[in-house]
């Protein structure tokens, strides 16, 4: 189990943070900016929330969820991304 907390996380060549399996938790951390997505989870194993995070002006989705992946959002703000502030595929 990972926790992260008050971060400020940019990308300008990919995404800001990608989960493959495993419980990572985000606190009170923004992501922006990001060239991709601010935040990636792939595969049912991936899991733990995302908690009080402003996800804001990433290329594509602020959070995509893929393959089964399962983590919490709770009091996040997801705003001004390019395509979706929250993309689910396969979930």
């Amino acid at each position: 189990k990972v926790e992260l907390r008050d971060l400020d996380v940019s990308s300008s060549s990919g995404s800001g943070l990608g989960v493959e399996g495993g419980d990572v938790t985000l606190l009170s951390s923004k992501v922006h900016d990001c060239r991709n997505h601010g935040l990636v989870f792939l595969g049912p194993t991936a899991r733990g929330a995302v908690r009080g995070c402003e996800l804001a002006k990433n290329k594509l989705n602020g959070v995509l969820l893929r393959d089964g992946a399962s983590p919490a959002i709770e009091g996040s703000r997801l705003v001004n991304n390019g395509a979706y502030g929250a993309s689910l595929i396969d979930c």
